[in-house]
């Protein structure tokens, strides 16, 4: 099941399992990441990357907590001993300072899982404007 045709806001743990039943590659709309994006400049420049990637593309969801092998989704070990909130927080404050213009629409979701873990899904809504030469191009903002 193609995850854009899910609620956004009632994503859940049997969700992210179909995405490894289903076999949904990476692509152009979805991005496994295994481990919580860090603290450091390198980190904080990655998550801008990607979520900005989507956002000037397509639009799509990362998704923080999934294994993935050969750009299949294989576990969903989730990021553990992490408050959600703090993180989906984290997550919004880097994307409104670290990106320029801000993205409208962008919205994080925490997911739980069975195990006390928790996924975590970006979701950066692609750009309204009707051509690419017409759209705002998001870009990171951080030095280098």
């Amino acid at each position: 099941m193609p995850i854009d045709r899910l609620d956004f806001d009632n994503l859940s743990e049997n969700d992210l399992a179909e995405l490894i039943v289903g076999q949904v590659p990476e692509g152009l709309r979805i991005d496994y990441k295994r481990d919580l994006y860090g603290n450091s400049d390198a980190d904080k420049r990655e998550v801008l990357k990607d979520i900005s990637g989507f956002a000037n593309a397509f639009g799509g969801h990362l998704i923080v907590g999934m294994e993935e092998q050969n750009g299949l989704a294989t576990s969903i070990p989730g990021v553990a001993n992490v408050n959600p909130d703090d993180v989906v927080l984290r997550l919004e404050q880097l994307a409104r300072a670290g990106l320029e213009p801000r993205i409208q629409g962008l919205r994080i979701r925490a997911v739980p899982l069975s195990s006390g873990a928790y996924c975590l899904a970006p979701y950066p809504t692609k750009l309204a404007s009707a051509s690419s030469s017409e759209r705002t191009k998001f870009k990171p903002i951080l030095d280098s």
